[in-house]
């Protein structure tokens, strides 16, 4: 059942269309970088967990990111970058 959980979170990441941004002055990949690590911390949601096993008896708790897109993204326009259409 983890294995397949990861297969579907890979696919789905894969998938997913990607979006470019600029910002205003100029910045390049490594100000978006920092930018948007903070921005997914803010818009992460804590204390969502899979339980995998290890073996019959025994499970690992491991945590996975929930973003709230819209929080990234308005978080992502409030320091200047904009989505490249």
């Amino acid at each position: 059942m983890g294995k397949l959980l990861m297969v579907l979170v890979v696919l789905a990441v894969g998938c997913a269309p990607q979006v470019r941004w600029t910002h205003s002055q100029g910045w390049g990949q490594a100000e978006f970088d920092v930018d948007y690590a903070v921005c997914t911390r803010v818009a992460s949601r804590p204390g969502i967990v899979v339980t995998q096993a290890v073996r019959p008896g025994v499970y690992v708790g491991v945590p996975l990111e929930d973003v709230d897109e819209r929080v990234r993204w308005g978080c992502l326009q409030a320091r200047g970058w904009r989505p490249v259409q």
